[in-house]
């Protein structure tokens, strides 16, 4: 994990340091990962699109990862669909009728099921 302390996530933010910001996500502590991926949906900017989809499984962050990637928009479209068709990654609450909508942290769940992604999509 990326550092022992808690970052400044605000100051990351307000200088726009999108590779700085994305070294945090994988900080021990998912408060600051949340705080990381919410700065990451303010700044909206595209090369948080792979990090982002990478922190869908945590439980604690892929609410604001969701919301971060709804927010960077087309770029993260491609990416996206090919998480939703990759046999070994399921994200139920990710289907594509959902992007462009608010999503709520902490709503993702992931499921083990590729007929059920599919059937969602």
């Amino acid at each position: 994990m990326v550092g022992f302390g808690k970052p400044n996530i605000e100051r990351l933010r307000q200088e726009r340091d999108v590779e700085g910001l994305i070294k945090e996500l994988r900080h021990e502590d998912w408060r600051v990962r949340f705080a990381v991926a919410r700065a990451l949906y303010d700044i909206g900017d595209a090369r948080a699109v792979q990090p982002l989809i990478a922190v869908l499984k945590d439980p604690h962050v892929c609410g604001p990862a969701a919301a971060a990637l709804s927010n960077i928009g087309r770029p993260a479209v491609e990416p996206l669909m090919g998480v939703l068709r990759d046999e070994a990654w399921h994200a139920r609450e990710l289907p594509p009728r959902r992007w462009g909508t608010s999503v709520i942290p902490g709503q993702c769940s992931l499921s083990s099921s590729p007929s059920a992604t599919r059937a969602r999509a």
